[in-house]
């Protein structure tokens, strides 16, 4: 997308031409007539659509670090990782503090005899075997990572160490920035004493319980867990009742 200059109008779609989607475009052609006014808003409609989508575009370039062109994020792919051209500089350059400066070259050794390992890129397609599937990146690297020495430690400790970090990197603060929303929206002006655990309990329930929580129907041995012993604060206070006197405590 780097490559796309998006102010130019002869590199984007005409409007005319801009599909909406096969749904909105069979509603279209179902509601709308051929009139000059019914061509105008739907070429409107297109437009605005386009230039939505080419917003998008430039925002992601704007805002995400996948897209840095002092970068290339293809290190990680199998074919890539094990062609002899391959190599560890632009990651070290990009990604100065990524591993100690002392195990930098350790990591280039690492990288080098990682090449020698037999490890598939490619295998046969099951349905042709006269064609060949690229292995995925996750399953390359899981093996690459399996690989142990004689000790049984990891044989390419620096190796997994930088493929995970270059792995987790965030494409974006976008689900982040969700969960701020959240906690403004379960932690109101009218609940602001929430205890932090109990506001945790409350995010890992909005994002794991299904939707149709209507349906939703807890058995007995729920019902039986679901007491006041369930909180540590309470177990906290019957351990210190029993420490200044047990019954004579809870008798005053």
């Amino acid at each position: 997308m780097r490559r796309i200059n998006f102010e130019n109008e002869e590199n984007l779609v005409e409007p005319k031409n801009f599909f909406l989607g096969v749904n909105l475009e069979k509603f279209i052609e179902a509601n709308f007539s051929k009139s000059f006014d019914d061509l105008n808003y739907i070429l409107m409609i297109r437009k605005n659509c386009r230039d939505f989508c080419v917003r998008v575009c430039v925002e992601i370039l704007d805002r995400l670090p996948i897209f840095d062109s002092e970068y290339d994020f293809s290190i990680i792919d199998p074919e890539k990782a094990m062609s002899q051209e391959s190599n560890l500089f632009s990651t070290f350059k990009r990604f100065p503090k990524i591993i100690l400066e002392s195990d930098q070259d350790s990591a280039c050794r690492e990288w080098s005899l990682m090449k020698l390992e037999y490890v598939d890129t490619t295998y046969i397609d099951p349905k042709d075997s006269s064609k060949k599937l690229k292995v995925m990146a996750l399953d390359f690297w899981t093996k690459i990572f399996s690989l142990r020495t004689i000790t049984g430690d990891i044989k390419y400790p620096l190796i997994a160490k930088i493929v995970q970090f270059i792995i987790i990197l965030p494409f974006g603060t976008a689900s982040v920035e969700r969960d701020f929303s959240l906690v403004n929206i379960i932690k109101s002006r009218l609940r602001n004493s929430l205890k932090t655990e109990t506001l945790c309990a409350l995010l890992r329930v909005r994002e794991m319980v299904s939707e149709d929580i209507t349906a939703f129907e807890p058995d007995r041995e729920m019902f039986e867990l679901y007491n006041s012993e369930m909180y540590d604060h309470v177990k906290e206070t019957d351990e210190s009742i029993e420490f200044l006197g047990g019954d004579e405590i809870r008798n005053l």
